[in-house]
């Protein structure tokens, strides 16, 4: 993956966080109020799953690892 792509994929639930921020700030527009809610849970929904996901490939590997002898990692 290109350096930018990943930045843009990494950064992505924090600009949802901050749009939803905006959107939310600007009460007087219910409209805003609900899609700033929505984006809000929706960056925190793909960071969840962002986090589970590399706890588990972690843990896949770790045991991986554990369960081979040393001669067999090189």
């Amino acid at each position: 993956m290109h350096i930018f792509e990943k930045m843009f994929y990494e950064s992505r639930p924090f600009l949802y966080a901050v749009i939803g921020l905006y959107s939310v700030a600007h009460y007087e527009n219910r409209t805003l109020v609900v899609s700033g809610m929505t984006l809000l849970f929706c960056s925190i929904a793909v960071f969840n799953m962002r986090l589970n996901y590399r706890e588990q490939m972690a843990r896949i590997k770790a045991t991986s690892l554990q369960s081979k002898s040393p001669f067999e990692i090189i």
